[in-house]
């Protein structure tokens, strides 16, 4: 069945967690969970000012809001997300983000 799922822009995030780097400030992180599509998980996720670390899985996103520097310890890639900015991350990297603006995405991952 087609159905409309919400607006990404406004939607609220049921699940939150926080998440501190060693030395830092806590950071608040958000995801609403889609359907999923083919057996890959979606969703919008949101993340506020501040720095995290993450492992990724193997993931696809679309930057909607925000502002951000990736950097990917494993391979010593870094990068600027900003809206629009379309990333492809290999599962199984650490991933550090230093975000300036409140980052908002979609992503489809496996």
């Amino acid at each position: 069945m087609t159905q409309l799922l919400g607006n990404a822009l406004t939607i609220d995030f049921p699940e939150q967690r926080t998440i501190q780097v060693p030395g830092g400030p806590a950071t608040v992180t958000g995801t609403y969970r889609l359907p999923e599509i083919g057996g890959a998980g979606t969703g919008i996720w949101t993340v506020e000012v501040g720095e995290i670390e993450l492992a990724t899985k193997e993931e696809l996103f679309v930057i909607l809001q925000g502002a951000a520097r990736v950097l990917l310890p494993d391979t010593g890639e870094e990068f600027e997300v900003g809206p629009g900015s379309i990333v492809h991350l290999k599962g199984g990297q650490l991933s550090r983000w230093a975000v300036s603006e409140t980052i908002r995405k979609v992503f489809v991952n496996a």
